[in-house]
């Protein structure tokens, strides 16, 4: 499947190559970092009503004011790291592969996002940053499968994972794209990409 959309993201300062062997993508919001403490934050404002995920989850004055202020990078302090994530992104880069974060958050907080996971210790060098452009451009799980296909596209990439604690983003990632294996959290990720490692693999040419 090709995706139609305008491919128009900020990556970093460079334009970049893609001729990895693996690529991990990971969301963060419930992925690498816990932000239930924002969350609280938001029932605490009256922006939301219900916990994440469930049916009957409401936002009193508005999704979009629920999401600009769950997204305030003032806020990104209030977060935990997932212990498994560090495990994971280490392991992967270990491995040699290519580490993309891939995430909804809007791109005007591109650098405020990258500048906390550096805080928390969860960058590495040669690793990227993907933001969606804006919030009502394309539904995210649109967004994230066309990146995934795009940045998939080369002869080298031998394998695919997506990690996304979203099950929509999941699953549609599942159905339009069945060469990438999809995981709901880092920790069930974790043997697949422990593979990837020179002592595990079986490709070696």
């Amino acid at each position: 499947m090709r995706f139609k959309f305008i491919y128009w993201f900020k990556i970093g300062p460079k334009v970049m190559k893609y001729k990895p062997r693996h690529l991990l993508f990971l969301d963060i919001d419930g992925t690498v970092v816990d932000g239930t403490a924002r969350e609280q934050r938001m029932e605490q404002e009256g922006l939301v009503i219900g916990k994440y995920g469930e049916a009957n989850r409401m936002y009193p004055m508005g999704y979009d004011a629920f999401i600009n202020g769950f997204n305030n990078p003032e806020l990104f302090h209030l977060d935990t790291n997932i212990p498994e994530a560090e495990v994971l992104i280490d392991t992967a880069n270990e491995a040699g592969a290519t580490v993309i974060f891939l995430t909804a958050r809007d791109a005007i907080h591109h650098c405020s996002t990258e500048s906390d996971l550096k805080q928390r210790g969860l960058w590495r060098e040669n690793m990227r940053l993907i933001c969606k452009p804006h919030r009502n451009l394309v539904d995210k799980s649109i967004f994230k499968a066309g990146m995934i296909d795009m940045l998939s596209q080369s002869e080298n990439t031998t394998e695919v994972i997506l990690v996304d604690n979203n099950d929509k983003n999941t699953t549609y990632v599942q159905e339009n794209l069945p060469y990438v294996s999809t995981y709901s959290a880092c920790s069930q990720a974790l043997e697949n990409v422990k593979k990837w490692l020179p002592e595990n693999r079986s490709d070696e040419i």
